[in-house]
């Protein structure tokens, strides 16, 4: 099973709430790895990876690749830019997470976005006409639309507003996904998951608590 962690925008609790998923697969007796195909921040924070990796217990350095990891707390491919490094384009990213997968392959791999499901992943990249109304193809949607996971994990924060954000998201998701499954995420509590959609094809449901 592959599941992608997104957020309606940028510290809503994507990590935390990814790791505490991670976390309780485990215990599960599940094999869990996780993987998080770019990030950025401060030189001295230690990067969602790290919070990610002690959650499954595998190499931070496995979860994001030090080449995909950028000193500047920006969108990931603008953080590139500025530090003067190759911005990977989502397809390269996709690449990149299919190919570190363990073998045996895992129970349960795990995908954590960077920022709200339409924040840049990567560089845009031409294309054809055909496809010019299908969306940006640049975004943490379009990672996941490639991806193609089972579940989608949309996590929300629990302020003001967030209803909205949190529509607007889904809406945005479902050009190309289904949202199984949406969470909001604080510091001092576990994540509440509530059933929104369902799998690919499912239809539309309304969000009821589990």
């Amino acid at each position: 099973m592959l599941i992608a962690v997104v957020g309606t925008g940028t510290d809503v609790g994507k990590t935390w709430a990814g790791a505490r998923l991670c976390a309780a697969l485990v215990e599960a007796g599940w094999s869990v790895a996780v993987r998080k195909p770019a990030q950025s921040g401060d030189p001295g924070d230690p990067g969602d990876a790290t919070v990610l990796a002690a959650a499954t217990g595998e190499p931070p350095e496995i979860v994001c690749p030090p080449h995909r990891r950028y000193p500047v707390a920006m969108a990931p491919p603008m953080a590139a830019e500025i530090a003067s490094m190759a911005a990977p384009t989502v397809a390269d990213l996709v690449a990149e997470v299919e190919a570190s997968w363990p073998d045996p392959a895992p129970d349960v791999g795990v995908v954590e976005t960077a920022g709200g499901v339409a924040s840049p992943m990567g560089a845009a990249t031409p294309r054809s006409l055909d496809l010019a109304a299908s969306g940006p193809n640049d975004d943490a949607a379009a990672l996941c639309a490639l991806l193609d996971p089972d579940v989608v994990l949309l996590v929300a924060d629990a302020g003001l507003g967030t209803l909205s954000a949190t529509r607007t998201a889904i809406a945005y998701l479902r050009n190309g996904l289904g949202v199984a499954a949406v969470g909001d995420a604080e510091p001092v509590r576990p994540p509440s998951l509530r059933r929104c959609g369902g799998p690919r094809g499912a239809g539309d449901r309304r969000v009821e608590p589990l």
